[in-house]
């Protein structure tokens, strides 16, 4: 029949091979061959949003390393060029006379971190709420141990009045 073609076809080429005879030949074929369908659908939608969520992770990761990377790759291009123009003589005194700028390589991640870009990721985003959370805690452990030390205090002198 069309209806088990179409669900042959689904089983085989969406799940994988199951054995549609056990579902046909249970008490209740439309309740069980619905319960199968909504049972798998639901795990293929939950296994395409994995596939999203670790895709999305690996593109911000790369994302986040890609001004090093292109500093890097900028760096070796420029060395390949200068050792390119070494080799001739004429060229090498030539660049060196002309050349009135010069390549300073910098991290931008130190001044990513005190420029809070529009948008660095979310790990990056969670790196820094961790470390500001942690600050937030020494701060309120200082603040707590001053004033147990004052209590203290306070009460050495009362009892020794």
């Amino acid at each position: 029949s069309i209806k088990e073609a179409l669900l042959t076809t689904f089983i085989m080429g969406v799940l994988g091979d199951f054995n549609i005879d056990v579902i046909e030949e249970s008490q209740n074929p439309v309740i069980a061959t619905t319960m199968f369908l909504l049972l798998q659908g639901i795990s293929l939608v939950l296994m395409l949003n994995l596939l999203i969520a670790l895709m999305g992770s690996s593109y911000e990761k790369v994302l986040e390393t890609s001004a090093e990377t292109l500093s890097r790759e900028r760096c070796k291009w420029i060395l390949t060029n200068l050792r390119t123009i070494s080799m001739v003589p004429g060229w090498a005194t030539k660049v060196q006379e002309d050349t009135a700028w010069f390549h300073v390589i910098v991290p931008e991640t130190v001044q990513a971190e005190e420029d809070e870009p529009e948008w660095s990721g979310i790990l990056a985003s969670v790196k820094r709420s961790i470390g500001h959370i942690r600050q937030e805690q020494v701060n309120f452990r200082d603040e707590q141990v001053s004033l147990i030390q004052e209590v203290k205090k306070i009460l050495q002198e009362k009892s020794g009045c």
